[in-house]
């Protein structure tokens, strides 16, 4: 079971995944509006037993440390991120947040999330109670990931891949042949019917993206502009 919360004035979709096999919960991109995840979780009646994070962008990491003393008081709940966008995390939060005030995008709701409480993953990792698969799929960030649940058909693509559209590039640590990389080697062979649910917008399929993103095409990544 998947449910989509829209959160902040990026409009960051966040999920909760509830594995059918496990019936074990995950809350992915929780990034802002703590408060609301929480009435919309209770409401749902799922206690996530983790969070995890597909980056280490501020929109989708900023209400982690909210909800950590919201849902979890002792703060045990793990929080997966992977292990090359930790920097982003720390002194690159900052700048982050700096960032968004200079845009006139306000930053009282992002919280940064405590570094203790990460957990970091790594390549090829499996994340068992759920049934989820861990792809690598650097490009918009270093340490960006996309989530593979082959019983169940669907794909978290983070902000690697939107309905015909593709994560910027041009944010410290972006490559666009990385993300070209990313989505031709590790998404685009799986299945057309797999359903992907991105970081921002609407569902998609991969079949979809695969006949109709302009910004992918057979020769590779074409940049937008």
């Amino acid at each position: 079971m998947v449910q989509k919360l829209v959160v902040g004035q990026l409009a960051t979709n966040a999920y909760v995944y509830v594995s059918q096999v496990t019936g074990k919960a995950l809350l992915i991109d929780p990034g802002a509006d703590a408060s609301r995840i929480v009435h919309w979780l209770e409401g749902l009646g799922i206690l996530p037993s983790a969070m995890l994070c597909t980056h280490g962008h501020i929109d989708h990491v900023g209400a982690i440390g909210h909800l950590l003393d919201r849902l979890h008081h002792d703060r045990t709940i793990p929080v997966f991120l992977h292990e090359a966008d930790l920097p982003l995390l720390e002194g690159a939060f900052d700048l982050q947040r700096a960032w968004l005030q200079s845009v006139g995008i306000p930053t009282a709701d992002f919280d940064r999330p405590p570094v203790s409480s990460i957990h970091p993953l790594t390549d090829g990792r499996e994340l068992e109670p759920w049934g989820l698969r861990l792809l690598h799929t650097p490009g918009h960030s270093p340490g960006s990931i996309c989530l593979y649940a082959p019983e169940e058909g669907m794909l978290f693509s983070g902000d690697t891949l939107f309905r015909e559209g593709v994560g910027r590039t041009d944010l410290p640590g972006g490559s666009w042949e990385e993300l070209e990389r990313s989505i031709i080697e590790r998404l685009y062979p799986l299945a057309d019917a797999i359903r992907v649910y991105p970081g921002h917008g609407p569902e998609t399929t991969l079949g979809h993206e695969k006949r109709w993103n302009a910004f992918v095409r057979e020769e590779g990544l074409t940049p937008r502009g």
